[in-house]
């Protein structure tokens, strides 16, 4: 591989990571939000059972 392969490798592996990043952030918060939605469902301190 030349140098400039290499870089672009680089920055394409970089690129994933960004966007793998991006896309976790985007689960948690439907997470969250799927969670807040749960938690209207049941009385307080229900989560136990």
């Amino acid at each position: 591989m030349t140098h400039s392969n290499i870089a672009g490798a680089i920055n394409a592996a970089h690129a994933g990571v960004e966007a793998a990043k991006r896309e976790g952030a985007r689960y948690a918060v439907e997470c969250g939000r799927l969670l807040d939605q749960a938690k209207e469902t049941g009385p307080h301190g229900g989560w136990d059972a």
